[in-house]
């Protein structure tokens, strides 16, 4: 075997242990986000006035240090409720369709 063949089994084997230890740590992040959401899910139950307490008080700061700030979160809620609403009539504008 020439060095080139040498050299282009190695390169082989170590992307192969490579993709295995991506295929490993994709895992590890999966199980680590799943459970950091449930962590979230289940602290947010529980503490539901606590959080809308925070995002009153947080709002009513804004408004008085940033009043522009406030109006473009409001905007983009705007645009994202239009954007659901455009989405949800297209999808029964289809359903219709295909019954005809």
């Amino acid at each position: 075997m020439s060095v080139l063949e040498l050299e282009n089994i190695a390169l082989k084997q170590e992307i192969e242990l490579l993709k295995q230890q991506i295929v490993v740590l994709e895992d590890k992040v999966a199980s680590h986000i799943t459970s950091r959401n449930q962590a979230q899910r289940t602290y947010y139950k529980k503490h539901t006035d606590v959080a809308q307490q925070r995002t009153r008080v947080y709002l009513d700061n804004l408004k008085e240090s940033d009043p522009e700030r406030l109006k473009a979160y409001r905007h983009q809620a705007y645009i994202n409720r239009k954007s659901k609403l455009q989405a949800q009539s297209d999808a029964q504008k289809e359903q219709t369709d295909k019954k005809e």
